[in-house]
Protein backbone atom coordinates (compact mmCIF):
# COMPACT_ATOMS: atom_id res chain seq x y z
CA UNK A 1 0.00 0.00 0.00
CA UNK A 2 1.15 3.20 -0.90
CA UNK A 3 0.64 6.41 1.42
CA UNK A 4 0.65 10.19 -0.09
CA UNK A 5 2.49 11.91 3.23
CA UNK A 6 4.52 15.13 3.91
CA UNK A 7 5.47 13.62 7.08
CA UNK A 8 9.05 14.26 8.54
CA UNK A 9 8.85 11.98 10.71
CA UNK A 10 7.47 8.53 11.04
CA UNK A 11 7.52 5.27 12.72
CA UNK A 12 6.61 1.60 11.81
CA UNK A 13 3.25 0.15 12.53
CA UNK A 14 3.09 -1.51 16.55
CA UNK A 15 1.41 -4.38 17.16
CA UNK A 16 -2.36 -2.72 17.47
CA UNK A 17 -1.89 -1.57 13.59
CA UNK A 18 -0.73 2.04 14.02
CA UNK A 19 2.52 4.34 12.97
CA UNK A 20 3.00 7.89 13.58
CA UNK A 21 3.26 10.58 11.09
CA UNK A 22 4.75 13.84 12.03
CA UNK A 23 4.92 16.70 9.34
CA UNK A 24 6.27 19.22 12.56
CA UNK A 25 6.45 18.23 16.65
CA UNK A 26 2.86 20.41 16.48
CA UNK A 27 1.20 18.63 13.95
CA UNK A 28 1.29 14.56 14.23
CA UNK A 29 -1.27 12.26 12.72
CA UNK A 30 -1.62 8.70 14.10
CA UNK A 31 -1.92 6.22 10.89
CA UNK A 32 -3.89 2.95 10.51
CA UNK A 33 -2.98 0.06 8.22
CA UNK A 34 -5.71 1.35 6.09
CA UNK A 35 -4.13 4.65 5.35
CA UNK A 36 -6.31 6.40 7.40
CA UNK A 37 -5.13 9.73 9.98
CA UNK A 38 -6.42 10.32 12.63
CA UNK A 39 -5.09 13.84 14.06
CA UNK A 40 -3.32 13.68 17.09
CA UNK A 41 -2.31 17.24 18.96
CA UNK A 42 -0.24 18.01 22.14
CA UNK A 43 1.81 14.87 22.02
CA UNK A 44 5.27 13.57 21.77
CA UNK A 45 5.61 11.96 18.41
CA UNK A 46 7.72 9.62 19.74
CA UNK A 47 4.43 8.23 21.69
CA UNK A 48 2.78 6.11 19.90
CA UNK A 49 -0.94 4.74 21.59
CA UNK A 50 -0.23 0.55 21.75
CA UNK A 51 -3.67 -0.14 22.68
CA UNK A 52 -5.84 1.62 20.67
CA UNK A 53 -6.07 4.40 23.03
CA UNK A 54 -4.49 7.61 22.48
CA UNK A 55 -4.08 10.83 25.28
CA UNK A 56 -5.00 14.32 24.96
CA UNK A 57 -4.80 17.50 26.91
CA UNK A 58 -7.26 19.83 27.08
CA UNK A 59 -7.12 23.07 29.31
CA UNK A 60 -3.81 22.26 30.90
CA UNK A 61 -5.32 18.88 31.84
CA UNK A 62 -4.96 15.39 29.78
CA UNK A 63 -7.46 12.72 29.49
CA UNK A 64 -7.80 9.92 27.10
CA UNK A 65 -9.60 8.86 24.06
CA UNK A 66 -10.69 5.98 22.02
CA UNK A 67 -8.59 6.05 18.64
CA UNK A 68 -11.61 5.09 16.47
CA UNK A 69 -14.57 6.49 17.87
CA UNK A 70 -12.56 9.99 18.74
CA UNK A 71 -14.32 9.57 22.07
CA UNK A 72 -13.73 10.80 25.66
CA UNK A 73 -13.17 7.61 27.14
CA UNK A 74 -11.28 9.36 30.26
CA UNK A 75 -11.84 13.05 31.15
CA UNK A 76 -9.61 15.35 31.56
CA UNK A 77 -8.46 15.24 35.26
CA UNK A 78 -4.83 14.27 35.34
CA UNK A 79 -1.74 16.89 34.99
CA UNK A 80 0.60 14.42 32.94
CA UNK A 81 -0.40 10.99 31.29
CA UNK A 82 1.49 8.57 29.30
CA UNK A 83 0.23 5.90 26.62
CA UNK A 84 -1.88 2.81 27.93
CA UNK A 85 0.29 -0.72 27.42
CA UNK A 86 -0.25 -3.80 29.28
CA UNK A 87 -3.92 -2.14 30.22
CA UNK A 88 -2.34 0.24 32.58
CA UNK A 89 -1.57 3.77 31.72
CA UNK A 90 0.88 6.07 34.03
CA UNK A 91 -1.35 9.40 35.00
CA UNK A 92 0.11 12.28 37.45
CA UNK A 93 -2.27 14.17 39.83
CA UNK A 94 -0.49 17.00 41.96
CA UNK A 95 3.55 15.76 42.37
CA UNK A 96 2.47 11.57 42.00
CA UNK A 97 2.25 9.36 39.72
CA UNK A 98 0.25 6.20 39.94
CA UNK A 99 -1.61 3.84 37.37
CA UNK A 100 -5.33 3.60 36.29
CA UNK A 101 -7.01 0.89 33.87
CA UNK A 102 -9.54 1.74 30.70
CA UNK A 103 -12.03 2.43 33.23
CA UNK A 104 -10.22 5.00 35.19
CA UNK A 105 -10.00 3.14 38.27
CA UNK A 106 -6.56 3.61 40.05
CA UNK A 107 -5.08 0.20 40.57
CA UNK A 108 -1.75 1.65 41.90
CA UNK A 109 -1.69 4.35 44.33
CA UNK A 110 -0.08 7.48 44.05
CA UNK A 111 2.95 6.77 45.73
CA UNK A 112 5.75 7.77 43.08
CA UNK A 113 7.56 10.57 41.93
CA UNK A 114 8.47 9.57 38.57
CA UNK A 115 6.47 6.54 36.42
CA UNK A 116 6.91 5.15 32.93
CA UNK A 117 4.13 2.85 31.00
CA UNK A 118 4.18 -1.08 31.24
CA UNK A 119 6.15 -3.08 28.56
CA UNK A 120 6.12 -6.64 29.05
CA UNK A 121 4.42 -6.95 32.39
CA UNK A 122 7.32 -4.08 34.03
CA UNK A 123 7.15 -0.14 34.37
CA UNK A 124 10.16 1.87 35.78
CA UNK A 125 9.43 4.10 38.57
Amino acid sequence: MKFETNFVVASSFNKAGFAHGGVSFDEAYIVDTLGNKHKYLGMSPYNLPSEEIYQKEVNGKWGFYDLKSKTSIIPHEYDLVYHFNNGLAPVRKGRKWGYINRKNELIIDFNFDDASSFSEGLAAI
